[in-house]
């Protein structure tokens, strides 16, 4: 990278920071007026943080080596993004057990901040660990050990292991994410104090959130280990890993035999309905209209998935949004599985897969394995795990950041657009067209489906706008970051 280049791509960051910050100073307001002093001052502490660090990116990044100047970006949104979404939530009494997590999180970007900022403390990263597990037990009790003790394993997981799949900051991100689940939530059981009353479908959405933390954890080892012998048992594993670890965790969830409440559960012609359209639009895709046969370019074949995301997912928010809650989580297991599978070369399946996969990838997915996808499912799904409401405008903010703008502004500026933006490889027709159709779809929806008026217009339309710019000067994945930013945007500014 010369030194023009970094001297542009350094404002880039700069206004990610200013964005993230106008956001961090909103809520800490609304922190103030909702939750106290404390709360409030130590979030404008984070505030001036990710200030200071956005400036220090924006004036020095140029003179550093290009991937220290990575590292050194990843510290704004990765630092930043999880405390911002939790505040949104910790600011209203009425939602229970946010502040825990409120606090966790900052625990989280506390570590995060200093081991990657000073290289003797990355050293003895789990020793950090330690302290943060100790000083979480001590500060929030028990429901806070699992969270601070499991975050540093899981961060120098993806760091380490799942070489050059994440940047610093969407390890951070998704390993927060991640470990805040083990308070009993993101997502389960919203209006209640953390407890263990949870429905059903709550009940596996926990226990597949902790499948993806001990897959990551205890497969990932041996599927990278060479040989036919190795990836025998990564298989062998694997089917162990369900048997023994999935199946009586959700046997003791549900209390009942978990191929039988499957059945049960899916016992409704509209459910049947709903599975039997997913599996239809999946084989016909997967057979008939594989990445290779999809004669345009790479950008637009990748954007063909977000529209997919539509079409799979709007109805069903509305017919059942329970059901597809329960579908994201099995689905999010899946995915994690599948990658894990594809690591090992030995395997005539890892070949198979990697090589429909690696058809779809950039330059972001370059590394042990490609979490693209699993972003994409993340974004959709974890804004209806946290507000499982169809007719909130939250609800359907993955939908709409990622399956209705995204897609639209990179067709648009791939085939018409004219007119870079500065800093970056945008184009401004794209954005506007991003914009004004994600603003279109949000109201129609709203119209149609939930028959509210236009009251919202300027706020939904502030917070498209500040998504949209923040697409445009983000640095890490945006299937990952841009539903966490929209969906604070619209929780501070359309409560």
């Amino acid at each position: 990278m010369n030194r023009s280049r970094q001297r542009v791509s350094s404002k880039r960051w700069g206004a990610e920071a200013l964005l993230i910050n106008a956001l961090t100073a909103l809520s800490s307001y609304r922190l103030y007026a909702g939750a106290g002093k404390e709360m409030a001052s130590i979030f404008l502490l984070l505030n001036a943080s990710v200030a200071s660090i956005g400036a220090a990116v924006g004036a020095d990044c140029h003179g550093l080596r290009p991937r220290k100047c990575e590292d050194q970006v990843a510290l704004v949104p990765g630092s930043a993004l999880v405390p911002l979404l939790c505040s949104t939530y910790a600011a209203e009494k009425a939602w229970t057990g946010w502040d825990l997590r409120f606090w966790l999180s900052l625990l989280h970007a506390l570590y995060f901040l200093l081991v990657t900022g000073f290289p003797v403390l990355s050293r003895r990263r789990y020793s950090m660990g330690a302290v943060l597990g100790i000083i979480g037990y001590g500060i929030f009790g028990s429901h806070a050990v699992l969270a601070c003790l499991l975050f540093p394993i899981v961060f120098w997981e993806f760091t380490y292991e799942w070489e050059r799949s994440f940047t610093l900051g969407e390890a951070t991100i998704t390993a927060s994410a991640l470990c805040l689940c083990l308070t009993e939530l993101p997502g389960v059981g919203i209006n209640s104090t953390l407890s263990n009353s949870h429905g059903e479908v709550d009940g596996v959405i926990i226990c597949g959130v902790l499948g993806v933390i001990a897959a990551i954890l205890l497969l990932t080892p041996i599927a990278r280990r060479p040989g036919q012998e190795d990836s025998k048992k990564l298989v062998i594993s694997i089917i162990g890993f369900f048997g023994i670890g999935v199946y009586p965790l959700l046997c003791s969830y549900l209390r009942t035999e978990p191929f039988g409440w499957i059945l049960t559960y899916l016992a409704s012609h509209l459910r049947i309905g709903i599975v039997s359209t997913w599996l239809t639009i999946l084989i016909v895709v997967i057979l008939w209209f594989p990445p290779q046969k999809l004669n345009t370019s790479l950008i637009i074949a990748r954007k063909f998935y977000h529209l997919l995301a539509i079409v799979m997912f709007l109805a069903p928010a509305f017919l059942d949004m329970e059901l597809l809650r329960l579908a994201f989580a099995v689905a999010l297991v899946g995915l994690v599985v599948v990658e894990i599978l594809c690591i090992p070369k030995s395997l005539t399946l890892s070949m198979q897969l990697s090589k429909y996969m690696g058809s779809l990838t950039d330059k972001r997915d370059r590394g042990l394995v490609v979490v693209s996808h699993i972003y994409l499912l993340l974004g959709c799904a974890f804004p209806m795990w946290l507000e499982p409401l169809p007719c909130r405008s939250t609800s359907l903010s993955g939908l709409v950041c990622l399956g209705v703008y995204d897609a639209v502004a990179s067709v648009v500026g791939s085939t018409l657009g004219k007119i870079r933006i500065f800093w970056t490889r945008k184009t401004v027709e794209g954005s506007i067209g991003g914009a004004v159709t994600a603003l279109g779809f949000s109201l129609s929806v709203s119209a149609v489906l939930c028959h509210e008026d236009a009251s919202e217009f300027g706020l939904k339309a502030a917070s498209i706008t500040l998504m949209a710019l923040f697409e445009i000067c983000t640095t890490q994945n945006d299937n990952l970051v841009l539903p966490i930013y929209y969906f604070a945007c619209l929780r501070l500014i359309c409560p």
